[in-house]
């Protein structure tokens, strides 16, 4: 208690001597436009510190680089020595993690990241350079050979595999001296008798081996299929990605299964990311998103089960079907007011999410968009939605309370089922069909229906619409 009293009188304390700092500087003519201004005393003192502190951070990388090469008598360095010095300098966090992240992107070129102010420093050959916008620069890859690659009909490339064991991957931009633009996953898929293209089948086709090799079902003994660039032993060693600036489009299955994946930097000059290109990476845990991507693909985030946060930038305007499926550690998510179409299932088996809200222009919450997301307890639902989609919110047995807007005119089967802490719901008057088994499971819920007793509901109300199963109970409360 004592302890506590002189902490709160510690605060004041320090409170009354900036305000009588201020007072006194104030009596010696100095205004609150001097003080506060953009070219003010705080405002300068402000970026004082933040060039003390990225000088600081250059002469540490520069003394770690130093240091590093001195010890090896002057021959190149490896990312991991460069980062142990880093960490002699700089020091670790409390949990033995490190304050800062050394990438290597060739040609003794480094990557130094301080996780803590999110300052960038390039380290070519011993010069340390802050990074105040995205490095623009050429990235040859390391070793040729690491890579499988092949010519577009623009006369760029197209990366469609990586070999090397590097667990610090840096995905580079030029492969002798010609311009890579895509990075691509399914790109083999053979049969006894014929080659079949990239995206020829569907993985629901297909049995899986060692989680990216597959052998078809129906295609011949033979057929086989390669997903994700970075595949074999190789996919699950990677632990971190940089995609070099001037890669435009990330193509399906490009990162499937990368289960040890923890990060990805990937440029602004992206704009398309396909289908299922981050499925499975188990260890990811956050990601952004660039500003110029429109849409975020079926699967894209699919059983991304450590991701946490998502930052979704205002030029995406559809999410496609199951692209957050199974991503069970994500508790919210803002999805953008641009977003005018959510696929279905969406965001199935999140089960961390607790609350969500639709934009405005949506307007049908789909199949199964919320099934089994047993953590959520509020939904908001835009005004402009027309239909609600079979098991969209089925499982969700912590939603105590949801309103279903007057725009709603078709409620799908089971949309409700399971949602066992909903006591009470009102069904609009626009409502016109409403399928079998809308309150399924619920244990006792009572629900406000738009006719009077004695009414019949609307022809298209399923005469199963009210099924509960055992040991449940909807009450019908009718208007007055």
């Amino acid at each position: 208690m004592n302890l506590q009293r002189f902490k709160e009188k510690r605060g004041i304390t320090l409170i009354a001597l900036v305000v009588t700092i201020i007072v006194l500087l104030i009596l010696a003519g100095i205004s609150i436009s001097m003080l506060t201004g953009q070219n003010g005393i705080l405002n300068r003192a402000s970026e004082a510190k933040e060039e003390y502190s990225n000088s600081t951070e250059k002469e540490q990388v520069q003394l770690s680089y130093n240091s590093a090469i001195t010890k090896k008598l002057g021959e190149s360095i490896t990312a991991e020595e460069l980062q142990n010095e880093l960490n002699e300098v700089v020091g670790k966090n409390e949990d033995g993690t490190s304050k800062t992240e050394t990438t290597d992107i060739g040609n003794r070129v480094f990557y130094v990241k301080f996780v803590k102010t999110n300052h960038n420093y390039r380290v070519d050959n011993g010069d340390v350079t802050l990074l105040t916008g995205e490095d623009k620069s050429v990235v040859e890859p390391k070793n040729v050979a690491d890579w499988e690659y092949k010519p577009n009909d623009d006369g760029t490339l197209t990366i469609t595999g990586y070999k090397g064991s590097d667990t610090e991957v840096v995905i580079p931009n030029h492969i002798g001296g010609v311009a890579v633009k895509r990075i691509y996953g399914l790109e083999k898929l053979t049969t006894a008798n014929n080659y079949l293209g990239k995206g020829s089948i569907w993985e629901d086709n297909i049995r899986e081996k060692d989680d990216t090799v597959g052998y078809g079902n129906g295609l011949g003994e033979n057929a086989i299929y390669l997903l994700g660039s970075f595949h074999t032993t190789v996919q699950k060693t990677i632990k971190r990605i940089t995609i070099s600036y001037g890669i435009e489009e990330i193509g399906e299955y490009a990162f499937l299964g990368t289960v040890n994946l923890k990060s990805v930097s990937i440029p602004s000059s992206v704009t398309s990311i396909g289908y299922s290109t981050f499925r499975s990476c188990s260890s990811l845990t956050n990601i952004t998103i660039p500003s110029n991507v429109t849409s975020i693909e079926n699967e894209t985030f699919s059983k991304c089960s450590s991701l946490k946060n998502i930052e979704i930038p205002s030029s995406v305007t559809w999410i496609g079907m199951s692209a957050f499926r199974g991503c069970s550690s994500l508790t919210n998510i803002t999805i953008p007011s641009s977003v005018i179409e959510i696929g279905s299932d969406v965001f199935s088996e999140c089960s961390s999410l607790t609350n969500i809200v639709i934009p405005s222009n949506v307007t049908a919450i789909e199949s199964g968009m919320f099934y089994d997301c047993n953590s959520l307890t509020n939904v908001t639902i835009p005004s402009g939605v027309t239909e609600i989609g079979d098991w969209a919110f089925s499982g969700c047995s912590n939603l105590k309370d949801i309103t279903i807007p007057s725009s709603v005119t078709t409620i799908y089967k089971r949309a409700f089922e399971d949602c066992r802490s909903l006591t009470n719901i009102t069904i609009p008057s626009k409502v016109t069909s409403i399928g079998p088994g809308v309150f399924y499971g619920i244990p006792s819920i009572t629900v406000t229906v738009p006719y009077k007793l004695g009414e019949n509901p609307p022809s298209d109300w399923d005469s199963d619409w009210n099924e509960t199963g055992s040991d449940c109970e909807v009450k019908i409360k009718y208007q007055e």
